[in-house]
């Protein structure tokens, strides 16, 4: 199978790096229906997407890397990330 690459949402500190601008609110019904955001209101799912970034990253490129400190969120929309 072809490595396509990632694309992710990201929050936090790594949310600023060659990143777009915020979603918006057409991106509330997405994020509503990722369980871990399910069950909050859509008030708070309107606040998480204005603060998310869209972001992709190459085939086989490094995302997180083992002993870094964890301060950025990803979901990952398209794609797959591997150990």
């Amino acid at each position: 199978m072809a490595k396509v690459g990632v694309e992710a949402l990201v929050l936090g500190p790594r949310a600023t790096d060659r990143t777009g601008g915020p979603l918006g609110p057409e991106w509330v019904d997405v994020l509503r229906d990722i369980p871990l955001f399910a069950p909050l209101s859509k008030r708070h799912v309107k606040r998480i997407a204005n603060l998310a970034r869209p972001r992709r990253f190459a085939p086989s490129s490094a995302i997180v890397r083992k002993g870094e400190r964890g301060e950025t969120f990803y979901v990952i929309l398209d794609g797959e990330a591997t150990l």
